[in-house]
């Protein structure tokens, strides 16, 4: 369950994608690398020059397919699993993530005060940039709001809880400021809900390479 000098380690990390379980493991890098891994062990049997050739000539993500989006995904998550580790924290402390902290998960009194959290089905050991992945208050009651209205309420309830963290925070262990970096936003998108991987790939597209043509391929504006 540990390193030497009782270091919890990362994992053990379970996949949807019917693979079995992997690690654990003793650094952030071997943790994204092994995630990024499994999701291209999953699409490299289907590539082919004709795959390849129609990724390489699309011009909106409705220009390819289903299976050619996934080799897209997966090759980027290659691509940006070493941009995920902030170096001083490679090898630690890591932290146990519910991973699914919704408001649905959080049991109340009558006062608003929290007797307990539900559903650690998911829970697992994840360095501090997978820990500070922001699951939106707004994700119960999201399918309420108008599209183009979802990602302004979530970042406005990004903002206040990252600001309620810094009030109580120790300033000597500052989570939030893992929170706000480059490593936070890239390792958010490794962890997608089904209905988000789209955004998320324009996201890790536009954080790893800022590349016109590919963030043009895999944008929202693009959809009909």
């Amino acid at each position: 369950m540990s390193n030497g000098d009782l270091q919890p380690r990362l994992g053990q990390m379970v996949t949807r994608w019917d693979k079995p379980a992997h690690g654990p493991f003793d650094t952030a890098t071997d943790y994204y690398s092994a995630k990024a891994r499994v999701r291209w062990d999953t699409v490299k049997t289907q590539l082919s020059e004709t795959v390849i050739d129609a990724i390489k000539h699309a011009n909106t993500w409705h220009d390819i397919n289903g299976s050619e989006r996934a080799a897209l995904i997966a090759w980027l998550h290659i691509q940006a699993a070493p941009l995920a580790v902030i170096p001083e924290l490679d090898t630690g402390p890591f932290l146990l993530q519910h991973a699914d902290l919704t408001p649905a998960n959080i049991m109340v009194d009558d006062d608003f005060n929290i007797t307990g959290i539900l559903d650690w089905t998911w829970a697992c050991t994840v360095p501090q940039q997978s820990f500070t992945v922001f699951h939106a208050p707004l994700s119960s009651r999201v399918n309420f709001l108008p599209p183009s209205n979802v990602a302004e309420a979530e970042a406005r309830d990004k903002k206040q809880l990252i600001d309620d963290v810094k009030r109580f925070e120790d300033p000597l262990v500052s989570i939030s400021d893992v929170w706000l970096s480059r490593q936070a936003a890239i390792a958010a998108c490794f962890d997608p809900v089904p209905a988000h991987e789209e955004i998320c790939a324009a996201e890790l597209a536009a954080l790893v390479y800022g590349d016109e043509k590919l963030v043009g391929l895999l944008s929202l504006s693009s959809r009909k």
